[in-house]
């Protein structure tokens, strides 16, 4: 479990870190969608020829939400704010932030509870962000605040996925294919509508 965890907090560092370095140079959210979902949806393809793209027994609706909040309503406001504020704030107010929204949603719409320690828990949470916003902005980068602001929608739209894949019934894997495979064809009908350049 610590090694799994350990290879988490690595793999969204150098998530982040990545998709930082793209924004700043010559990628936009496009491209960087189309290479964090196209690369996955094609490692997935099999699982989606085997399973289908559009599996029976789950609801359109859950369908919409895993490409809708998991991929374009994350990535997108995500990447925006990685042009504003610093790779460690976003580090802060998106993954960090998450369990905390997560667990709004979830007892708002799957009626959980929480224990004492766990409320705590979600107070630390926000007690970090709020000392890092306020840091940033003592730091003096007045732009930050947007990068906070963007980063807490993507922040929120996972979480929205997140209760929605827990209701789809999918399997994780299948469930981790189709967020791949629908997110990629969302990218892609983007980047022919507003163009896309992966020329450095």
């Amino acid at each position: 479990a610590l090694a799994a965890l350990a290879l988490t907090v690595v793999i969204w560092a150098a998530f982040l870190v990545v998709t930082r370095a793209a924004m700043t140079g010559d990628f936009g959210p496009i491209e960087v969608g189309l290479i964090r979902f196209g690369t996955g949806a094609l490692l997935f393809l099999p699982l989606i020829v085997r399973q289908g793209a559009l599996p029976k027994g789950v609801s359109p609706l859950h369908l919409c939400v895993l490409p809708l909040f998991g991929g374009i309503g994350f990535l997108v406001p995500l990447s925006l704010g990685l042009s504003f504020a610093p790779v460690a704030d976003g580090g802060v107010f998106t993954p960090s932030m998450m369990p905390l929204y997560a667990a709004l949603l979830a007892f708002a719409v799957l009626g959980e509870r929480f224990a004492r320690s766990q409320i705590l828990g979600f107070s630390l949470i926000v007690a970090g962000a709020v000392a890092v916003g306020g840091g940033t902005v003592l730091a003096g980068e007045p732009r930050a605040w947007r990068g906070h602001l963007l980063f807490t929608v993507a922040s929120i739209s996972w979480a929205i996925y997140t209760v929605g894949f827990r209701r789809s019934g999918l399997a994780p894997a299948h469930g981790a294919a189709l967020l791949c495979f629908w997110s990629a064809v969302a990218f892609g009908l983007l980047g022919l509508f507003f163009g896309v350049s992966f020329e450095g």
